[in-house]
């Protein structure tokens, strides 16, 4: 009687086990943002925040903008592999310049950066939480332009390049996405950018000539900066 009652809880248990690990299973898939094949499209508004001999020179927290595009890398992995492109605004300086011919010209300082990603969703699930961490590498340019426009009655207007530099930069992030409705996701993630030496314009803070070009100090130095970013991302 024994062996027999003690065949049966041991049946029973296993069969608990078995149905506790697909209930287990179920629910990893229903709640995570890589629960299947998933694509996704982020744009998030960035505060950067210059480090180092960097900082010194630009001195404040600068603004930017931020795109990516991920694909998860299978249907069963918590990574994904992307692009990420990053724009940011060093400063511009602006004049009405009256000549032979009264014209407006503004100058700006920026810089922006195209970088393979590659994202991996730690496998933790709270409610609508999902954090993740990320790294990237890529080219990173810095430009200065000039845009000229005359006060005629077309109002035509000229642009063209005063500088620019190439380098490289890498990056580390962490991150997180928070689910608000449906397919749509809050992102917000902080990142530590790590760029080569190249040189770049900073406006000053005082107008030497008429011509806002004048005004800018070029310099050169490591770019490492933070970047925060406040977005939203879209699972398609």
């Amino acid at each position: 009687m024994i062996p027999k009652v003690l065949h049966i809880l041991f049946f029973l248990s296993i069969s608990m086990a078995s149905l506790s690990g697909q209930e287990s299973v179920e629910e990893v898939v229903i709640d995570t943002i890589v629960s299947e094949d998933v694509k996704l499209i982020e744009l998030s508004f960035d505060l950067v925040s210059p480090t180092g001999i960097f900082g010194d020179n630009i001195d404040r927290t600068i603004q930017g903008l931020s795109f990516r595009y991920l694909n998860q890398t299978n249907s069963k992995s918590y990574s994904m592999l992307g692009v990420q492109v990053n724009y940011a605004h060093i400063g511009s300086l602006n004049a009405t310049i009256q000549d032979f011919i009264d014209f407006n010209s503004e100058t700006r300082s920026n810089f922006v950066s195209l970088e393979l990603i590659y994202r991996y969703y730690l496998p933790y699930y709270n409610k609508a939480i999902e954090p993740f961490v990320e790294f990237g590498l890529g080219p990173q340019i810095f430009y200065t332009g000039t845009s000229t426009t005359l006060f005629d009655d077309q109002g035509s207007s000229d642009f063209f390049f005063e500088s620019s530099d190439l380098g490289v930069v890498a990056h580390v992030d962490i991150g997180t996405t928070v689910k608000l409705w449906n397919n749509l996701f809050a992102i917000l993630k902080a990142s530590y950018n790590n760029g080569v030496a190249v040189t770049y314009d900073v406006p000053m803070e005082t107008v030497v000539t008429e011509f806002p070009i004048d005004s800018f100090n070029q310099l050169t130095s490591q770019t490492n900066h933070f970047r925060f970013h406040f977005g939203l991302a879209l699972s398609i």
